[in-house]
């Protein structure tokens, strides 16, 4: 049974490994190919008990887009009428980044803390086990 648990946190944790490999690669990708411009925060909207900012911003082709974050917090990390940076996708303008380290990668260092320490748990595991053999 344990040999099965720990097995499971070994291959969870690989998966989680290459989720996060693939999620930076997508990042590098839209960091190279993608379009830098600003986005304005116009408004927050109360969620539970955070904030998020709408952000309103231009493409290419002067088209407006206006995006509501899925991320709240309180207080809010974003103020009316600030300017971010960002980077979007020039075939999917909605697809877009804040160009910070938390705002890019954060996708990636969740998955790979998690992963590292499923894979540290399960092959310690086995390496003990190795030791009892001998």
């Amino acid at each position: 049974m344990n040999v099965f648990l720990y097995g499971s946190l070994i291959v969870i944790g690989m998966l989680l490994f290459y989720l996060a490999f693939v999620k930076y690669q997508q990042i590098q990708s839209l960091l190279s190919e993608g379009v830098r411009t600003k986005a304005t925060v116009v408004t927050l909207i109360e969620k539970g008990n955070g904030y998020s900012p709408v952000f309103v911003y231009y493409d290419e082709h002067k088209n407006r887009i206006e995006y509501t974050s899925r991320m709240a917090s309180s207080p809010p990390q974003f103020k009316v009428d600030q300017t971010v940076n960002i980077v979007y996708n020039a075939t999917n303008p909605e697809d877009f980044n804040i160009l910070t380290y938390w705002g890019l990668y954060r996708w990636v260092i969740i998955p790979l803390c998690i992963s590292i320490c499923f894979m540290v748990i399960g092959l310690g595991y086995f390496y003990y086990l190795l030791g009892q053999q001998s």
